[in-house]
């Protein structure tokens, strides 16, 4: 059993990265990007967000790398790197970029999300996920940047393009020690992203934005007008289709919480506690309605 202090501490880290996410969540709203999750709505009672498919990892796990057309890897790679990129560029990183974190909406495009791991650049990082992030001897994170999240990409990358993630074998603790050393994955048989996950794991790049175009060299061959994950900022980006749903969720997110504060204040009115209820309730009708 756990003691209770070890459950106080568990419970206060949950708390504070909880109030990361909603304040990141917060931020983005003003700087939305097509590719990084749309928030409908944040509120004490928690985040509001529009329902995707499946994750990443899921979909790479679902159908092996060889039955996934190279024109959607290389979607997913340049919408991926696009999103990182934004959020450096707001001077953020993510911190937390793996699989798990990326999802896919129906029409199969990237979407980052949790961001409980968010930091400014050059702060420390708050967490550290073997294949995903640099370490050092000891296992000792490097301060979040640049070389912290062009490492990430390229275990994106890497996943993509092989269909597993990197330093994956069966022996975890031996493939750490490949990690800790600075070792590199064999990339050799991608003969079109093997240098550049090589680079990046070396941290060769002054930024992700560096990465990001350099990936669009790449692929200046197989792209069309029609492909997404171009250098253009994303301000304007939003179609008006996208900002119709938001208002449509967001609505529905609001009637949603009107109903379950009803009920909190039926329910308290029927245990003989109407009056603070009522007042709850007022507070959150003038919230909703101005």
């Amino acid at each position: 059993m756990h003691s209770q202090p070890m459950k106080n501490s568990c419970m206060t880290e949950s708390i504070q990265k909880m109030k990361i996410e909603v304040d990141f969540h917060r931020f983005l709203v003003e700087h939305r990007h097509p590719n990084i999750i749309h928030t409908v709505l944040c509120v004490r009672e928690g985040i509001f967000m529009q329902r995707y498919v499946r994750t990443l990892q899921v979909r790479l796990l679902e159908k092996p790398t060889s039955f996934i057309s190279e024109t959607m890897q290389f979607r997913w790679i340049k919408q991926i790197a696009a999103a990182l990129s934004w959020i450096e560029q707001l001077g953020y990183v993510h911190g937390d970029l793996r699989l798990g974190n990326i999802l896919l909406d129906a029409a199969e495009n990237i979407f980052l999300t949790d961001f409980d791991g968010a930091v400014k650049s050059g702060e420390e990082m708050t967490t550290a996920n073997c294949g995903f992030c640099p370490m050092r001897e000891g296992f000792k994170t490097l301060p979040a940047g640049p070389v912290t999240e062009q490492f990430t990409l390229a275990s994106c990358i890497y996943s993509i393009r092989f269909g597993k993630e990197p330093w994956s074998g069966k022996d975890g603790h031996a493939e750490m020690k490949k990690l800790v050393k600075g070792e590199t994955p064999d990339t050799g048989a991608d003969v079109l992203f093997s240098d550049l996950i090589q680079g990046c794991c070396r941290g060769a790049f002054g930024s992700v934005r560096e990465v990001q175009e350099v990936i669009l060299d790449i692929l200046t061959p197989f792209t069309n007008s029609s492909d997404t994950g171009s250098l253009a900022h994303a301000d304007d980006n939003m179609s008006v289709e996208v900002e119709k749903k938001q208002r449509t969720l967001l609505a529905e997110c609001e009637d949603f919480l009107q109903e379950e504060e009803k009920k909190i204040y039926e329910s308290e009115r029927a245990r003989g506690k109407s009056r603070q209820y009522r007042d709850l309730l007022e507070r959150w009708s003038k919230r909703v309605h101005g």
